[in-house]
């Protein structure tokens, strides 16, 4: 395909992307989904994170469940930001690797 026809079908493309249109994608209100799961913490959150929503709600229950578990092992060092501490990130014990 030449260079030509891919930038006009690219284009052709996203004229038919209106608000009725399957193809339109609408921004996710993050400061909804922060305050839903973070509460109080929400601020933290809010540009920090890759935000996320899914039609399977205990999947998208998890998924923030798993920020909240990160951010509880953030550590705050004033000017030099934050480090993570535990053993989160950590993978199991080689015991239990042999035992599955």
């Amino acid at each position: 395909m030449h260079p030509q026809t891919s930038i006009f079908v690219g284009v052709a493309v996203s004229a038919v992307a209106t608000t009725a249109s399957p193809l339109f994608k609408r921004a996710l209100d993050t400061k909804s989904l922060a305050t839903k799961y973070f509460g109080n913490d929400a601020p933290w959150y809010q540009d920090r994170i890759p935000y996320f929503e899914c039609s399977d709600a205990e999947i998208q229950d998890v998924y923030y469940y798993r920020w909240k578990i990160f951010r509880a092992h953030q550590r705050d060092l004033g000017e030099r930001g934050y480090i993570s501490t535990g053993g989160f990130l950590a993978l199991p014990p080689l015991d239990c690797i042999k035992q599955i």
